[in-house]
This record gives C-alpha cells, structure tokens and sequence, in this order.
C-alpha cells in the first residue's frame, strides 16, 4: 500500500515558529548562525548552520561515511549545544548505529560487538567517557515504515521538543507503490511536512542510485548530484543537498597535484536553495573511529 499523507500546511503557526526559534536561541547566540551548528565551521560558513524548517539531504556511496556524518551531526547538537535530537532509523541499523557512537565517543573503534577487543580498564574508564552523550536529550524512533503521521506524532511526544531530526533510512528513496513506482514524492513530501510543521532541521541520509554504475557519476575531482536517486525529486522538495567525497574509496591514491588522499574527504554543497551552491569543505576522515573533521 502506498503510504498516504495530508495536504502540507501552507505555513506553520506563528506560536510553532517563536517557539521553536526561541529553543534554538542558545545555539544561534554562541555561533551567530540562523540554524543548528553541524560542527564543521567551513560547513557552517556556506549553509548557516542545519537549516530550520527544510529537508537536508546527506548522501553517498555505502561505506563512504554517511551515517558516520549523521551521528556527528547528532552528538554535536546534543551533546555540544543541548539540543533535543530524535534519531530515526529502522531497529537493527538504530542499534548498530548507536554502538558506533558510543564506542567512538570512548575513543574506540565501532563494530558490531557491544564492546569487543577493550581491556577491563578500559570497560571501566567507558562510563565516564560517554557521561556527557547519555545524559545528552536524545530520543529514538524505529518502527519499520516511518511515514509523515507517525514521525510527527513521535516528535511532538518527545520532551524536551526535538529541534534536529536525523532520518538515517537510506533505502526510504526505494520504496515502491501498489503499482511498481517508486513511492518518492510522498516520502519526500511527508519529511518536508514534518520540517515545516515543527520548524526544525531535518537531515536524511541518501544511499548511491544503483543505476549511478550505468555512467561515470564521479572523478577524482568530486561526486555528481545524479549519484543520488531522484535528483529532481530531491532538489523539489530539500533546501540542501549535501555528498560526501573520499578519494581513496575509489581507488585514487593521489590528488591532481601528486598529494596523497588517504585519511581526506569532502562535503559538497551540490545544491542549496537559499545559498551558494558547488562549493567544498575540505575534510579529514578517520575511519578507525568514522569521525570527519576540519583540515587546518
């Protein structure tokens, strides 16, 4: 069955816009930006921070760090500003994701165990290194088909008020119809709802398009916009559209100017409604612990 949605509303009331500007207040007056700070300044400096009220999408090959960009994302808002975050994932990934945090809040590199290869001082030390990230106002949604009603409904239970939602389903683009289509304008249309109505950021993770191996969507200069699936669909209903870049994923050792590429990465603002588009933030990428920060 196709997943319905109402009408959006045409615009939120202004009492849901004050208040949700006034919760944000605190973040804004410490950064001097108009939305969430991502934790990236240069990112920061091109989008003013998660854009309130719009769909971001953020998007990439699978194993190039997506849902990695996501958690930092989250922990940066939550942890480093107090911001109320509502994490949106299936249950098996949602658990998976959240030992990722956990264990690379500690320092320690994320797999699939709970806690493996960690020595008993190091089982005692985790504790009070992930103190700030447990007491931090994260909250968690992960039924199986998260469409507009339920998501809305979920957001509004939470408290405190989340003002980031991290929409980590990266097959959502995929679901199909009663009749074979790809049900992606009711998807997309429902997470813009959910961003206008709340007047929050909403920030969704896109996997590859599996036609993008049909044609040569990347070089070692950056991805293309048509990697993702539906970019017309994207750049209709998001405000910005982030990718992630690694060149050694591909297999280029070096840059045009015969520099290594191992441990860098970028994020490309390949489109973005209200600000400068085509621009890059250049990165580093630790994969040991799936972390991105800012080259000096």
């Amino acid at each position: 069955m196709s997943p319905q949605f109402p009408a959006p509303p045409i615009i939120p009331t202004l009492q849901t816009l004050a208040d949700a500007w006034a919760a944000q207040a605190p973040a804004a007056l410490q950064t001097g930006l108009r939305g969430i700070p991502s934790g990236l300044r240069g990112l920061d400096v091109l989008t003013g921070g998660w854009p309130p009220g719009q769909l971001t999408v953020v998007g990439g090959r699978p194993g190039m760090g997506v849902t990695s960009f996501l958690l930092q994302a989250l922990r940066h808002a939550a942890v480093d500003f107090g911001q109320s975050v509502l994490y949106c994932a299936p249950a098996e990934h949602a658990s998976y994701a959240l030992r990722r945090l956990v264990l690379g809040e500690a320092g320690h590199a994320p797999t699939n165990a709970l806690a493996p290869g960690l020595s008993a001082f190091e089982l005692a030390l985790l504790p009070e290194r992930i103190a700030p990230l447990l007491a931090a106002p994260v909250h968690l949604f992960t039924r199986e088909t998260p469409f507009y009603p339920a998501l809305l409904e979920a957001a509004r239970a939470c408290d405190p008020p989340p003002r980031l939602l991290v929409f980590d389903y990266r097959q959502i683009l995929s679901i199909r119809g009663d009749d074979g289509s790809f049900a992606v304008h009711e998807c997309l249309r429902g997470l813009q709802t959910v961003a206008e109505t709340l007047a929050i950021p909403v920030l969704l993770s896109c996997g590859a398009s599996v036609e993008a191996d049909d044609y040569p969507y990347h070089d070692r200069h950056g991805p293309k916009l048509r990697l993702l699936p539906h970019p017309d669909h994207l750049t209709r209903y998001a405000g910005l559209v982030l990718l992630l870049y690694r060149a050694e994923y591909y297999g280029f050792g070096e840059d045009d100017e015969g520099r290594p590429t191992a441990g860098k990465a970028s994020v490309y603002v390949a489109f973005q409604r209200h600000g400068p588009m085509l621009d890059v933030v250049p990165l580093r990428f630790d994969g040991r612990t799936g972390r991105f920060w800012e080259e000096e």
